[in-house]
């Protein structure tokens, strides 16, 4: 019963201790401060690039240009040396961040609508939180 008890306990400890890490987590990857907000894509050249970091020549997360009218869910932004606002972003599951000035603020409205338009409802991703009474619920939109 010892025996097994102790086994218990040193699997809940490890559990316990164990430290979480994220693949796409860089030491600079901090942002000066959290937001949750959402813009869309509207960029000259057509599209965006999402980086690893808030730096131009850091490595590129994506293989293509993220088309204009993609909706960015923010959740943090940064200021560069240079004085360049960077936003740290998800996009279908991945981190990272874009330049601000290639994207305009939109209401959760209007990025769903923005990315039914552009992939259709098959690969749009989103859901509502309504909180009512003391509960949630989930809606799929």
């Amino acid at each position: 019963m010892k025996k097994k008890l102790g086994m218990l306990l040193a699997v809940l400890l490890t559990f316990c201790m164990t430290v979480g890490v994220f693949a796409d987590a860089g030491k600079t990857q901090q942002v000066d401060y959290k937001t949750d907000y959402y813009m869309i894509v509207e960029s000259p050249d057509g599209g965006v690039d999402m980086y690893s970091e808030a730096d131009a020549s850091s490595p590129k997360l994506n293989d293509e240009l993220i088309p204009n009218g993609t909706a960015i869910h923010v959740e943090g932004e940064t200021t560069d040396e240079a004085g360049k606002v960077w936003v740290y972003a998800q996009l279908h599951g991945m981190f990272g961040f874009l330049e601000e000035n290639y994207l305009k603020p939109a209401t959760l409205a209007e990025a769903v609508a923005s990315e039914l338009a552009l992939y259709g409802s098959k690969d749009a991703n989103y859901s509502i939180t309504v909180n009512a009474k003391d509960r949630r619920f989930r809606l799929p939109v």
